[in-house]
């Protein structure tokens, strides 16, 4: 969302999006956080541009090796939890390192080199992993329990238990309490 403090900066960011300055979304909101900060201030261009990384280039051979070291240094996590390590960490700690780098490209390497890495699924790395609560999951049971063996209320089972049964209702006329204390009479059909 574009800072309404900074709303004399818009034709500026718009000129860097258009020329392609400004190419992808990490450099967007990078540039977004920086304008919030200036307001309406003059704008130093040559902080802005560094803030927002414009004219910095991120090969694919950079996000390659980049990728390969990243696997390297998580390697004994990658073949203990296989496919079920996140991949969304792995990513984290490359655009660390290249915040202008093309999220797709790197997220699309690292999975062909986890393929690679691990080889096809096999059976267990189809299983969901199963979740364990930490604390107390003894006192979860017990509760649970004993939940279950309680008999709901008769409220609980039917909300409208509280109203005549249809069959009951044969008066021709009700009456209710009016505001002012008189009764009101309505005839039923």
């Amino acid at each position: 969302k574009y800072p309404n403090n900074a709303l004399v900066h818009r034709p500026a960011l718009i000129d860097y999006i258009v020329s392609m300055k400004i190419k992808n979304p990490a450099q967007l909101d990078a540039a977004l956080s920086f304008l919030t900060n200036v307001g309406p201030d003059p704008l130093d261009t040559g902080k802005f541009e560094e803030a927002c990384g414009v004219g910095v280039v991120v090969s694919i051979e950079e996000i390659h090796s980049t990728v390969t070291k990243v696997l390297h240094e998580n390697m004994e996590a990658i073949l203990e939890q296989r496919y079920h390590i996140n991949v969304g960490n792995l990513c984290g700690q490359v655009r660390k390192r290249h915040p202008w780098g093309d999220a797709k490209a790197t997220k699309e390497e690292i999975e062909k080199r986890l393929a690679e890495i691990l080889g096809p699924k096999t059976e267990a790395d189809n299983v969901k992993p199963v979740k364990t609560k930490k604390g107390k999951p003894a006192k979860s049971e017990e509760k649970k329990v004993a939940v279950a063996t309680v008999a709901p209320p008769s409220e609980d089972l039917n909300p409208y238990s509280h109203f005549p049964e249809p069959a009951e209702n044969n008066k021709k006329y009700s009456s209710a309490m009016g505001t002012y204390g008189g009764h009101i009479t309505q005839r039923r059909f």
